[in-house]
């Protein structure tokens, strides 16, 4: 997983006391490529994927976040990444913000399953 230059930019403005996105969706996508910290965006988006969490929990350090996508969503998609997104940040509100972006072996969703999603952000204070 890769935390892209904009989710860090409202990362530092939490720090800084700045009106700052809160993650609360994940989204997924068809795109492929090897994810870059200069990404701005999922490669390929699903809109009919992006909803907020199934659920959010967190421990020491960690932050996990849970998405599910129901027997009659997203079907007919052949997934391959996912994003952890913002849809009202930056200074105004109405900016989407996606602070990671990650990609995985392609899975064909069909109206056979639910797809579940997990993204566990871990501080570490190593240098």
């Amino acid at each position: 997983m890769v935390f892209l230059n904009r989710g860090l930019e409202e990362v530092k403005n939490w720090f800084y006391g700045r009106q700052a996105g809160v993650p609360s969706e994940i989204i997924l996508g068809e795109g492929g490529t090897t994810p870059s910290e200069t990404d701005t965006s999922l490669e390929s988006a699903i809109a009919s994927t992006s909803k907020q969490f199934s659920s959010i929990s967190d421990s020491t350090y960690t932050v996990t976040y849970e998405h599910t996508l129901g027997i009659s969503e997203g079907n007919g998609f052949a997934i391959r990444e996912v994003g952890l997104v913002c849809p009202t940040a930056g200074t105004a509100g109405n900016e989407t913000v996606t602070f990671t972006r990650n990609i995985f072996p392609v899975i064909n969703k069909s109206a056979d399953e639910e797809m579940e999603t997990t993204i566990k952000i871990v501080v570490d204070n190593e240098v």
